[in-house]
């Protein structure tokens, strides 16, 4: 696939969002995605953008939604600046190793730039080879062995 051909835009508040909730849901993930269909909503996604320092990007071909990517500018206690922390990477199934991830990372690599990050970060699962091996063709400063814990907040 030509590169050229992938469009990647930061979505605003003005967006039309049940058709991008729509996009997601029909789109075909697997397992490797933590997506399921209905997760995404009109709601979740505005409310999402609508917040103080969140971001998410979609990436197309032509109109064909075909990925898309979401996280926070965060700020440490302990340091001067902001850093851009990618929280999720998704790209279709159909779409996978064709370019989609690589101009998902460019764009959020340029953004991080216009916003005077000092750092991009994100991780991957360690069975998902193709995510990390994109991350590690664009020559990380580092790659850090991590555990990820999630708890479940349960309602009484």
């Amino acid at each position: 696939m030509n590169a050229q051909l992938i469009s990647v835009q930061l979505i605003k508040p003005d967006h039309d969002f049940a058709t991008l909730a729509s996009s997601i849901d029909t789109a075909a993930w697997d397992d490797l995605n933590e997506i399921d269909q209905g997760d995404y909503t009109a709601t979740s996604l505005s409310n999402f953008v609508r917040q103080p320092r969140t971001f998410l990007v979609t990436a197309h071909v032509g109109e064909e939604f075909v990925g898309l990517a979401s996280g926070s500018v965060m700020l440490h206690p302990h340091k001067t600046g902001q850093w851009l922390y990618v929280d999720e990477l998704d790209v279709v199934v159909s779409y996978r190793r064709q370019g989609v991830g690589t101009a998902i990372m460019d764009f959020l690599d340029n953004y991080a730039r216009e916003l005077g990050c000092y750092e991009l970060a994100l991780g991957a699962d360690t069975p998902n080879e193709g995510a990390n091996g994109l991350y590690k063709s664009r020559n990380p400063d580092e790659i850090e062995p991590a555990n990820w814990y999630c708890y479940q907040l349960k309602k009484d």
